[in-house]
């Protein structure tokens, strides 16, 4: 199924804490480096108006700057790209 968001939404992926990469670096969501109040994910859409983002970004975005959805019995976020705090 194909995503598509409107305006400046993006529609993510969520990282679980601790992961890591192919090449061993702990990625930028590592639970022990981050306050509580950060989540991380990995873009999966990206809506007409988002300029800073790509698809397989992955970003840094405030816990309460999300929402969640459901889309085929998967769970995703949507966040506006104003919320996001970087990408890797």
């Amino acid at each position: 199924m194909k995503i598509r968001t409107l305006k400046n939404k993006i529609i993510v992926e969520q990282i679980k804490p601790g992961n890591v990469t192919k090449g061993g670096i702990v990625l930028i969501c590592d639970e022990g480096e981050l306050p509580d109040f950060r989540e991380c994910g990995k873009v999966i859409a990206i809506g007409p108006d988002v300029f800073e983002v790509e698809i397989g970004d992955k970003i840094t975005f405030g816990r309460y700057a999300r929402v969640k959805i459901r889309i085929e019995k998967k769970e995703y976020l949507v966040v506006k790209e104003p919320d996001v705090l970087w990408k890797e």
